[in-house]
């Protein structure tokens, strides 16, 4: 969450002239770690600029006293991961800002650990890698999980946040109803207002008291950026010398960065993000398809993969993180999802996968009977529809929502079709049923497409709408 804030203060050191000399004397007071340290069949250098920021749920720096006030827990719980960010520097000036789900199901890399055992890779909840193997298999699951290249690492630690909160003065947040989270402190009331350091930290870390978990927690992770990216470039703040002086001091000694992130990319940053307004400021989420339990692991959220992978080449590039492009139209159908009734067979070799196809097929109305079972047979690597042939209507609805996939016919199993999963799904296409015929004054216009979602939001909207 740091970076943003950083870029803005680079950017107002080097429009106010304080120039080289000063970028050194701050520059110097950041903490370093080797985030790199390791890395190999690392994603080609595109040229893009993608930061990753961590917050760890460190409690390193505060007193017994500062975390029963914060709610932070005192037990040593190690180094663990908060909140996870890519923050992509566009090369108009625009800064996209991209959450991670930290329950995110994806594969950790193997490994060594500090003891020089080596350890194959598994898939695990994403924030699971920074406490197997610390910043660098963080950097190398995120790497290998999105095939975008980081090129710089930075990390808030909870005394960090409330300093730079605090140096701000504060941060406005805007509460639909009142909000309160026993395990995280929480407890305002609805309205607009001022967030100081602690009452900012429960606000960010807060997720038990929402339904929607961590999914509302980024949202709001987000908002309280956004509000804090504004007013960090506000003249309050920008024209009160020992205000800027204590809120860009605050972020320097507060977080831990890469080597590369030294005086000279201090300045690089500086030069990049000069332009930058609050309106140029992008956040949205990766996109998910929604959870599942997995045996050992737990809840875990699965990524929509075309959607997700439309972001990703996104961040592979050099241009701002804008709307996503329209959608193409949903296959139409003659026979509704809900009137097929439809059995998983996990035949990928792959813990999961079934699991993954149940909750896909489900989300796409499909009449799914029971759990994923496990396929007979050796491991297949293209999904399989087997089927009643009586039943072929039915059958084109479930071949357009899951293209790619072979048939199998099977005179005699009657209505309930079987998915076998194969190593290559990729998930469930959405359809549309047929409508009725309607007057052409009232058809839809076919040059509409519809879109993928609503715009990101940015660091200029409002924060009570």
């Amino acid at each position: 969450m740091t970076i943003v804030a950083g870029l803005a203060s680079a950017a107002v050191l080097l429009a106010s002239g304080a120039g080289y000399a000063t970028a050194q004397h701050y520059g110097g007071q950041i903490n370093h770690l080797d985030a790199f340290a390791g890395l190999s069949d690392r994603p080609a250098d595109d040229g893009a600029t993608n930061i990753l920021v961590v917050g760890s749920d460190d409690r390193s720096g505060l007193t017994d006293d500062q975390k029963a006030e914060l709610s932070v827990g005192f037990d040593d719980v190690g180094r663990n991961t908060d909140s996870m960010m890519l923050v992509h520097l566009g090369s108009d000036g625009s800064v996209g800002v991209v959450s991670i789900p930290r329950d995110s199901y994806v594969e950790i890399p193997g490994y060594s650990d500090a003891d020089g055992v080596r350890h194959d890779a598994t898939k695990q909840k994403i924030n699971a890698a920074y406490a197997m193997g610390g910043a660098p298999l963080m950097v190398a699951t995120v790497e290998h999980a999105t095939g975008v290249r980081i090129d710089h690492y930075a990390e808030l630690n909870f005394a960090g946040f409330v300093d730079i909160v605090s140096a701000l003065g504060g941060v406005d947040v805007c509460a639909p109803t009142a909000l309160k989270d026993t395990n995280s402190g929480l407890d305002i009331p609805p309205g607009r207002q001022t967030l100081d350091g602690r009452a900012g930290l429960a606000y960010v870390r807060a997720r038990y008291f929402d339904p929607t978990s961590d999914i509302g927690r980024m949202k709001r992770q987000q908002a309280f950026l956004g509000s804090l990216f504004s007013k960090a470039v506000s003249p309050g703040v920008v024209l009160d010398p020992g205000k800027f002086n204590r809120f860009l001091e605050s972020v320097l000694r507060s977080i831990t960065t890469d080597p590369g992130l030294d005086t000279g990319a201090l300045m690089a940053l500086a030069q990049r993000a000069r332009a930058t307004s609050p309106s140029s400021v992008t956040f949205q989420t990766v996109p998910i398809t929604g959870g599942e339990n997995v045996d050992g692991v737990g809840a875990v959220v699965a990524w929509d993969k075309p959607k997700a992978d439309w972001l990703f080449s996104q961040l592979r590039t050099e241009g701002a993180l804008g709307d996503q492009p329209a959608a193409p139209a949903a296959p139409v159908v003659e026979r509704a999802p809900a009137d097929i009734e439809v059995q998983v067979y996990n035949g990928s070799g792959e813990v999961g996968s079934g699991s993954t196809a149940v909750a896909d097929l489900t989300a796409a109305g499909y009449n799914v009977q029971g759990t994923a079972q496990p396929a007979d047979g050796d491991v297949v690597a293209g999904t399989v529809i087997e089927y009643d042939p009586s039943y072929d209507i039915s059958l084109r609805t479930l071949q357009a929502s899951l293209p790619g996939a072979t048939t199998k016919a099977m005179p005699g199993i009657g209505g309930v079709f079987r998915v076998v999963v194969g190593s290559t799904y990729a998930g469930v296409t959405p359809v549309t049923v047929a409508p009725p015929t309607v007057p052409a004054s009232e058809s839809p216009d076919p040059d509409v497409a519809p879109t993928l979602g609503p715009r990101p939001h940015t660091a200029a909207d409002n924060i009570c709408e």
